[in-house]
This record gives structure tokens, sequence and C-alpha cells, in this order.
């Protein structure tokens, strides 16, 4: 049920309450605009709630597809960290290996190092010794 807003007794009103003329007729105005604004633009709750549903229906997708997007990464992640253990488990096996071959050269070195050193104490003493006898004769 549709009832005519009375203007002129709203003013009257507003005057009385203490209000200028003017302004009376000013608020009247207004309150009589706005009765006439078109108000099928504005969203009803069921619109909102349609809307709410749809921004929720996005929202869940885009989860959906970073929850993806993050598993994908995690798996490449674990996958190249696997590459990385075997690299270095590789590199300890290689580092071991070295050692033992260092150890085994500085063996060498050593035995090579003793037997320079015999011979050359074994030399220096038969010319020391030929020398003893050659000049004390």
């Amino acid at each position: 049920m549709h009832h005519s807003f009375d203007t002129h007794s709203a003013v009257k009103r507003f005057i009385l309450s203490g209000l200028k003329e003017e302004q009376a007729e000013a608020i009247v105005q207004a309150i009589s605009e706005s009765r006439d604004y078109d108000l099928s633009n504005l969203a009803t709750k069921t619109d909102l709630i349609g809307t709410e549903k749809k921004l929720d229906d996005r929202i869940t997708g885009v989860e959906q597809r970073l929850d993806a997007k993050i598993t994908a990464v995690e798996q490449k992640l674990d996958a190249k960290f696997s590459e990385l253990s075997i690299d270095i488990a590789n590199v300890r096996i290689e580092i071991v290996q070295v050692r033992g071959e260092i150890e085994k050269s500085k063996n060498e070195t050593l035995k090579w190092f003793i037997g320079i050193a015999i011979i050359l104490v074994g030399t220096m003493t038969g010319i020391m010794t030929l020398l003893f006898r050659y000049f004390l004769q």
C-alpha cells in the first residue's frame, strides 16, 4: 500500500517544532526527492547471498589451485633434496677414497724416503771408511 507524502503538513510540523520555514521546506523537498529514487538497482539480500556464494566458490577454486601448486613445488623440492642427499653421500665416499689414497701415497713416500736415507747412510759410511783407510795408511 503506497501512501502519498503530504509535503504541506510535513513543512507545518517542522515549523511548529522550531525550524525556520526555509529549513523545513528544504528537508521536505529532500525527503520527497529521496522517495522518487529508483530502488530497483539496489541489491537485495538474496542478491548479496548469491554474490557471497559465487565469491566463496571462486575463493575455494583459488585455494584448491594454490594447494595443488604448493603440493607440486613440495614434491619437486623433496626430489631435489633427495638428489642432493645422494650427491652428498657420493662426495663423502669420494673424500674417504681420496683420504685413503693420500694415506697410501704418504706411506709409499715414507718407504722411499727411508730407503733413500738408508742408502745415503750406507754410502756415506762406505765413503768415510774408504777415506779413513786411505788417510790412515
